[in-house]
């Protein structure tokens, strides 16, 4: 197999969010594009140019309706979630291009390809501090389901992997239980009426990605890669919430990708 070159995998990327944009538009699905993508968008106008990965995230409502009626027209492109696929171990969805293999560094069980992650939006219900403990729990199982991958390193302090291979019990625990368990405590807000917060528990920013909802009541368009694509209206804030300043590049010696795996055509 061929390895897949970092202009190949943001091409791939792209061709994929058009074609999500495209069913989106045509389903009334209201998506937002979220992370990295987010800042490259708002800052580069496309892809933050030593970055290798794209995000997507989408109220619970609008997340569902796309993973559970997603059809791709190009045929290149499936949605993978914890309920469509047996070795699926992530909370939240992603959508794979299917003419590609990638399985990521810390994950010997599950394999995927290039992937546009979709991040789900809960409502969570409380003040700011009972939202950050309830996100707190949800976070602790999320762990756990993480924990049960992580490979021992020699680069690793030895107290550390003793902790992982102490957790290796924990693989008796089955992901599936896991994962419905995450869904559930995620979704329990979700028919509430009158909540101020919403949160995506599948993120990596811990209470950062906790936000008021009202950032997320309305999208704008935002060009990228000479393609329109929506954001959140309030975008401005969401990002200064988890990054601060975030229109200021980070120094050159941290301008590198934190993703590891590497990406090959079928």
């Amino acid at each position: 197999m061929r390895i897949i070159n970092i202009e190949e995998k943001k091409q791939l990327m792209l061709d994929m969010l058009v074609e999500i944009d495209t069913f989106c538009r045509e389903k009334d699905i209201k998506y937002f594009l979220a992370g990295g993508t987010l800042i490259g968008a708002v800052r580069h106008k496309g892809f933050i140019p030593w970055d290798d990965d794209a995000d997507i995230a989408l109220l619970r409502c609008d997340y569902e309706r796309l993973v559970s009626s997603f059809k791709s027209k190009s045929g290149n492109i499936e949605i993978r979630d914890f309920r469509n696929n047996h070795d699926y171990i992530w909370p939240s969805a992603k959508f794979i291009h299917n003419k590609t293999v990638l399985i990521e560094n810390n994950n010997k069980k599950s394999s995927i390809g290039v992937f546009i992650d979709v991040f789900p939006l809960d409502n969570v219900y409380g003040n700011k501090q009972a939202v950050i403990k309830y996100q707190r729990k949800v976070l602790l199982l999320k762990n756990i389901l993480n924990v049960k991958y992580i490979p021992l390193s020699k680069d690793r302090k030895w107290y550390k992997n003793g902790v992982i291979a102490m957790s290796r019990i924990l693989r008796l625990l089955p992901n599936k239980v896991i994962l419905k368990i995450i869904h559930n405590l995620s979704t329990k807000y979700d028919n509430y009426i009158g909540c101020t917060y919403i949160c995506s528990f599948s993120g990596a920013w811990g209470k950062k990605e906790i936000s008021e909802k009202e950032l997320f009541s309305n999208v704008v368009e935002c060009q990228f890669e000479n393609h329109n694509f929506f954001i959140p209206q309030g975008y401005d804030k969401f990002l200064t919430n988890i990054y601060g300043d975030y229109m200021t590049p980070p120094p050159v010696e941290k301008r590198m990708s934190t993703h590891k795996s590497i990406e090959y055509w079928k």
